[in-house]
């Protein structure tokens, strides 16, 4: 019982008190992400150090954006071009 008593206040303890190590990479998006004027976002998607987006442009056409980024800093950004054949 006693045992059972310590390992409930070290729970406690441990829940309250104790803060996680956070390891995401905290952006700050709205400074990073520029798509190209008279665009519209179509899909975001992200993962570790990766954001890929798609925007749909006024002429009809889409193009793909890659951003790389290591330690939070941006590393390499390239643009695909998407041409829809009808």
């Amino acid at each position: 019982m006693i045992t059972g008593m310590i390992i409930i206040v070290f729970i406690i303890f441990k829940e309250f008190s104790l803060k996680p190590k956070n390891k995401e990479i905290k952006v700050d998006f709205p400074n990073i992400i520029k798509i190209p004027k008279n665009a519209k976002l179509e899909s975001f998607s992200y993962n570790k150090d990766t954001i890929f987006l798609i925007v749909n442009l006024l002429n009809g056409t889409q193009k793909v954006i890659v951003i790389d980024f290591e330690d939070g800093v941006e590393k390499s950004r390239e643009y695909i071009n998407i041409e829809n054949i009808n």
